[in-house]
């Protein structure tokens, strides 16, 4: 493969691709191939890679909280790793109505007890590492 004066060269052989997780919620491959040379000599090499995941929240983009089990929450993927960001969702009027931190994926389209309209919502996530702190909009309806 290595060979510049080979027009079209072939390789057969096999190859691995490990895949551990580690400590850093880093997926860890290790890619290796494996080949035989004309002479039926085996020739080997890996690389390394690390595959860093998007942990960044990700919320749904609607959710309806009308107790039949499906989407009855605003749920955001990820929370879990973003335990540091406060959640602020605001009316159409650009009032408050919840702040969260952390959030748990627990607003049912409720406050102080009262459901609030269906409509359209904002939201701003608020984190400790800027870079993954962000706004949208959820659709909420019954």
């Amino acid at each position: 493969m290595d060979d510049p004066t080979i027009a079209n060269p072939i390789v057969t052989g096999t190859y691995e691709f490990g895949d551990v997780l580690n400590a850093s919620n880093q997926r860890e491959y290790l890619y290796v191939v494996t080949a035989l040379d004309a002479n039926g000599c085996e020739v080997s090499a890996s690389i390394p890679l690390i595959v860093i995941p998007d942990e960044s929240p990700q919320p749904m983009k609607s959710f309806s909280p009308n107790g039949d089990g499906i989407d009855d929450v605003w749920s955001v993927e990820n929370v879990e790793f973003n335990q540091d960001c406060k959640v602020v969702i605001y009316d159409r009027r650009g009032r408050a109505i919840l702040e969260k931190k952390p959030y748990n994926n627990d607003w049912a389209g409720r406050v102080n007890g009262n459901d609030v309209e269906q409509g359209v919502y904002y939201y701003v996530f608020i984190c400790d590492d800027a870079t993954r702190s962000q706004n949208g909009s959820i659709l909420l309806f019954r």
